[in-house]
């Protein structure tokens, strides 16, 4: 008797030794398969967004070498006939329905990122912007001007391709965007509700931007922040 109760014992220390491993390796893990997983939603959104840019330069080319527009800057996945979403605009080069009085949602528009963030409803066809639009491209004489206009411009009208041909490698078109983009509280700057978008980058400590020539990079945070002083 005494025996098998040293056994068993012994038996049950050994099963805590094992349990404890675990739930160290397991601590260890996490964060890795977090790494992971966010890699591979960075890969996932800048495939999104070269797709995106190949879309934006067929429309271009079909549409006498002009962008679309007026585009709002917040850039959702949904879209409907007269919404003036980009979306919208490009839907048909993205073999996507084009724009009528239903509401879609077009996929290559959803961060993989963004929405683990935000967990959008599967029936909100129009969860929020994902993306934010560049409406303040500098050109080589010193005037900024937006592409594709905006719908509150006074005349909005969107602008010929060649204006920014020879700086399109440096210009960007679209970024991610969150709460911290341009030094915090984007929403109140663009007058989004407070939870529309990310509080923090979806993609940790960088951001994807897709280029007016149609070249996706990802850029640090801290890469970004001097360039922006």
């Amino acid at each position: 008797m005494k025996n098998r109760r040293t056994a068993v014992g012994f038996t049950l220390i050994e099963l805590l030794v094992v349990i404890t491993i675990i739930a160290v390796l397991a601590a260890m893990l996490f964060p890795v398969f977090a790494n992971v997983r966010r890699s591979a939603e960075k890969a996932k959104c800048a495939s999104n967004m070269r797709q995106i840019g190949m879309a934006l330069l067929g429309y271009v080319q079909e549409n006498a070498d002009t962008f679309p527009g007026p585009v709002w800057c917040g850039t959702q996945a949904g879209y409907k006939l007269g919404d003036k979403s980009l979306a919208g605009y490009l839907a048909p080069h993205l073999n996507m329905p084009a724009p009528d009085s239903t509401t879609r949602l077009s996929p290559l528009f959803l961060c993989p990122g963004w929405v683990r963030i935000k967990q959008p409803s599967p029936s909100n066809k129009n969860p929020g912007p994902v993306y934010l639009r560049n409406n303040r491209v500098r050109l080589p004489d010193g005037r900024i001007i937006d592409p594709c206009s905006h719908p509150d411009d006074a005349n909005p009208t969107p602008k010929l391709h060649a204006v920014v041909a020879n700086i399109s490698a440096s210009a960007v078109f679209m970024q991610d965007v969150d709460e911290l983009v341009g030094g915090g509280n984007i929403y109140q700057r663009m007058n989004w509700t407070p939870d529309s978008v990310p509080p923090y980058p979806a993609h940790g400590d960088i951001r994807n931007f897709l280029y007016y020539d149609g070249h996706v990079e990802a850029v640090s945070l801290r890469k970004e922040a001097l360039n922006n002083p």
